[in-house]
């Protein structure tokens, strides 16, 4: 397989305790040198990486969107607040609303302002006959937002200007058409893009100049013809594929959606993994070693 060189090394490769241990591993995951998680594994054992652009990941480790759509219910976060089994300090990172009229500003309204609210999903339940509205006014700070259309009618406005990911879903009514341009526009620290299918992608014009601070769009259309890499190549031209998880009725011969991206480094932010526990601890204890030890020498 192919490296960059033979250095770095990882330093469980030279510690006596975990050295043939740690070897095993880490031919393991060179072996499967196209995977994300390989790639992000041998980071994080602080050892060489595979020259090659990653090919593929897991379903399994695209965290974010889970967290997303199982993030705790506003409802019962502020029964709790109110009832004095938590206070402000204690909102979760996900929280997730339920929006059954158009206006989302009675939404903005209702939220304590002191509240450091940082991820929302929004499930929008509206009936009435219009599209749902974000207004401008009175926006949390929000750096990841979630919105889920479970209505006929679309939805448009203003999204607030911090966001870095942005997740789409709009499978009950796919036909509901998103204003996107409208959406996206002024979103200058957006980093990440995650829609449920091509149809989506396809309603953004000039993505390049719409949001050039993009450094990744995920589309999670199960399909081997995903059309999103014509609308985005400009801006991000490198590509891999999301594999089923294991235990998915999903053939492997299928992608279950597919990542566009302009550098590696943004796929930890999609990609979640995690060393072994055993090794980052031995890991860090290694690494605070060495570090006593060159201050030592300056000394």
């Amino acid at each position: 397989m192919d490296v960059t060189n033979d250095f770095p090394c990882s330093l469980l490769v030279e510690d006596p305790f975990f050295k043939r241990e740690a070897i095993r591993y880490i031919r393991g995951l060179k072996r499967d040198s196209h995977s994300v998680e390989s790639h992000l594994l041998l980071e994080k054992l602080g050892h060489a990486t595979p020259s090659e652009l990653p090919a593929h990941m897991w379903e399994e480790s695209f965290k974010i969107w889970e967290k997303f759509f199982k993030a705790e219910p506003y409802k019962n976060f502020k029964e709790k607040l109110l009832g004095g089994g938590c206070v402000l300090e204690d909102v979760p990172r996900f929280l997730f609303f339920h929006v059954g009229n158009p206006d989302v500003g009675e939404l903005y309204a209702d939220l304590d302002p002191r509240m450091y609210l940082e991820n929302a999903t929004m499930l929008l339940d509206n009936v009435e006959d219009c599209p749902v509205q974000f207004p401008s006014e009175n926006m949390p700070a929000l750096r990841g937002l979630a919105i889920c259309n479970a209505s006929y009618y679309s939805f448009r406005g203003a999204l607030p200007p911090t966001l870095e990911v942005l997740m789409i879903e709009n499978g009950v009514y796919p036909e509901a058409r998103i204003n996107m341009n409208e959406l996206l526009e002024g979103l200058g620290r957006l980093k990440i893009l995650i829609v449920e299918n091509c149809s989506i992608t396809g309603q953004i014009d000039n993505i390049e100049s719409l949001v050039p601070s993009l450094e990744a769009i995920v589309c999670r259309g199960p399909t081997n013809d995903c059309t999103c890499q014509e609308q985005v190549y400009s801006l991000l031209p490198n590509m891999l594929g999301i594999l089923p998880a294991k235990n998915s009725s999903w053939s492997y011969t299928a992608w279950v959606g597919h990542v566009y991206y302009r550098d590696p480094s943004i796929l930890s932010e999609i990609c979640e993994v995690s060393l072994l526990e055993r090794y980052q601890k031995r890991l860090e204890h290694l690494r605070e070693r060495d570090v006593e030890f060159k201050e030592e020498e300056g000394n």
